[in-house]
């Protein structure tokens, strides 16, 4: 009997359930081929490197390495960016989302000179209108995608891309500690 450990258990869960859906399905396929269309197509110019990553990738079984290469997009990067799985924030690049106003809709100090009046303002009438559900707040924040890829020495670097400002919605969930529940089955 294989030996198969909690998390990957979630992640054939996760991947069951995409695949009973065709619209997860639908979702997951466009977002790769939008990554391999003719504007974004990158050709690695090294073709020892590409040999090496694509045999490396076969010989380990791994796919992501091979997407990592083909589409700057590990297997998990494709499935948040098709939203079947949430995005985590404050990951390994840091954080991610930085929030730019506190909880009552004040600009932070040190966030200040990030902020035109112009944005600030809109900002406030949004945050004025709207009527907050229970447990929630709103926040001013910047956020970026995280992108991987391989350099010449076989290393993985990150990037940050599409940054973005915009407005956070948070909801208060509910404690999954006090649950006896994983992140995934919440």
């Amino acid at each position: 009997m294989a030996l198969v450990l909690p998390r990957e258990e979630e992640v054939e869960k996760i991947f069951s359930r995409i695949l009973s859906s065709d619209d997860c399905c639908e979702r997951l396929l466009d977002t790769f081929y939008d990554h391999l269309d003719d504007e974004n197509r990158y050709v690695d110019p090294d073709s020892h490197h590409f040999a090496e990553v694509l045999l490396n990738a076969y010989k380990n079984g791994d796919v992501s390495a091979l997407l990592l290469e083909l589409c700057h997009r590990s297997m998990f990067d494709l499935l948040k960016e098709a939203y079947l799985i949430p995005k985590r924030f404050h990951g390994k690049a840091g954080e991610n989302p930085i929030l730019l106003t506190d909880a009552d809709g004040k600009l932070l100090a040190d966030k200040k000179n990030l902020v035109s009046k112009h944005e600030y303002k809109k900002f406030q009438e949004i945050y004025h209108a709207h009527d907050a559900a229970p447990r929630s707040k709103l926040y001013l924040a910047d956020g970026y995608d995280l992108v991987r890829y391989y350099t010449s020495d076989m290393n993985i670097k990150e990037k940050h891309e599409n940054k973005e400002r915009g407005i956070l919605l948070l909801y208060a969930l509910p404690d999954t500690k006090k649950l006896h529940l994983s992140e995934a089955q919440a």
